[in-house]
């Protein structure tokens, strides 16, 4: 591929880069107004599928609150700090969120609404049922 002129696409889905993973940049003299127009998602809450949304508010420890708050969630997220964090966002999809929360183990707590909470709980019981608790 050329260093000049214009730039080409290189992935049919691109994906937002954090800085903090950028290793090493390359001056060049290519330009990106000749790139294709993409079609974004006009979706600002969490999740891809869409859904009845909901506004959820999650308790993180200080072990995962770095992680939760370097990144966007939803457009319309809020982190509070309280020794770890407490994110409130809109999701768009309890069957992306759930797993989502559910991925922090004993890190994340779900904090409302309740209706998400108790099925968190619920699913947390089956879990410990399916491995050998009471």
């Amino acid at each position: 591929m050329s260093k000049e002129g214009a730039a080409q696409t290189l992935h049919s889905k691109p994906t937002d880069l954090l800085l903090h993973r950028v290793r090493k940049t390359t001056l060049t003299k290519r330009t990106s107004k000749h790139l294709p127009k993409i079609d974004v998602n006009d979706n600002t809450a969490f999740g891809l599928i869409s859904g009845e949304p909901f506004i959820a508010s999650v308790c993180f420890d200080k072990s995962t609150a770095t992680y939760v708050a370097e990144r966007e969630w939803s457009a319309d997220q809020t982190i509070e700090h309280s020794g770890g964090i407490i994110l409130a966002l809109t999701a768009s999809s309890s069957a992306e969120f759930i797993p989502w929360v559910l991925s922090f183990g004993d890190t994340a707590e779900v904090l409302s609404p309740a209706w998400l909470r108790e099925e968190i709980e619920a699913r947390i019981r089956r879990m410990s049922a399916m491995y050998g608790g009471k």
